[in-house]
C-alpha cells in the first residue's frame, strides 16, 4: 500500500480524500492504519481502495507472497486475487494437500519412532548377548559392514517384501541376526586378538 501510494505520487491524506469522495468516512489516520498493517480492510473497503487509486485487486495485492489464515495455514497472494478476480483460486485444493501432506508426515514420523525404537531394542539385546555395550556394538557395526545392525539385519532379510507382523519377515529376520551375531562375534574377537598384540 505505501508503495502504491509513493508510484501513484500521494499521501495518505489525499487517499482519505479520494475514499471520503467515494462514500467512505475515512481520515489520514485510519488510512496510516491501514498501510501499517494495524487495521484490515472489509471487501468493500478493499473495492473502495482499488477505485480511489485506479488499480485492480490484483496489483493492490501484488504480485507474489502468502497471506496468513485464521487457522494458521496461509494462502498465496495469487490464489487470493484469482478468487477475488473469477471465483478461481485453489485454496481448497491447496489446503487438503497441506492436510495430506500434513497426515504423511505424522505418519512417517511415528513409523520413524517407532523403527528407532524397534531397532534400539535390538541393539541392546545383540549387545548383551556379546557383553558389550550398544555403543561398542554399534562402532562394531559401522567397521564391519559400514551401517548398524538393524539396518545390516533388515537388508539380509529383505524387509522391503514383508510387513512388520508377516511371520515370514519375522523368521527371515531371526536368521539374518543370527548370522550377524555370528560375524560381529568374530569381528570382536579379531580385533581384540590383533590389540593384544
Amino acid at each position: 500500500m505505501r508503495q502504491l501510494l509513493t508510484e501513484k505520487g500521494l499521501r495518505q491524506v489525499d487517499l482519505a480524500a479520494g475514499l471520503t469522495a467515494l462514500g467512505f468516512d475515512w481520515t489520514p489516520n485510519r488510512v496510516a492504519q491501514v498501510v501499517t498493517g494495524r487495521r484490515p480492510l472489509s471487501l468493500l473497503e478493499t473495492a473502495g481502495f482499488c477505485e480511489a487509486l485506479g488499480i485492480s485487486v490484483a496489483a493492490l495485492l501484488g504480485p507474489a507472497g502468502n497471506a496468513p489464515l485464521p487457522a494458521g495455514n496461509d494462502v498465496p497472494v495469487p490464489d487470493i486475487a484469482s478468487a477475488l478476480r473469477d471465483g478461481g483460486g485453489q485454496w481448497r485444493a491447496r489446503r487438503e494437500a497441506d492436510r495430506a501432506g500434513a497426515a504423511k508426515l505424522k505418519a512417517h514420523q511415528a513409523w520413524v519412532a517407532e523403527a528407532r525404537q524397534a531397532y534400539a531394542e535390538v541393539h541392546a539385546k545383540a549387545a548383551r548377548r556379546l557383553g558389550i555395550t550398544p555403543d561398542e556394538l554399534e562402532a562394531a557395526s559401522l567397521r564391519l559392514w559400514g551401517r548398524s545392525l538393524g539396518l545390516e539385519r533388515d537388508t539380509r532379510a529383505d524387509a522391503s517384501t514383508g510387513v512388520a507382523g508377516d511371520r515370514a519377515l519375522q523368521e527371515r529376520r531371526r536368521v539374518a541376526t543370527r548370522q550377524l551375531l555370528r560375524e560381529l562375534r568374530d569381528h570382536l574377537e579379531s580385533t581384540s586378538g590383533e590389540a593384544a598384540r
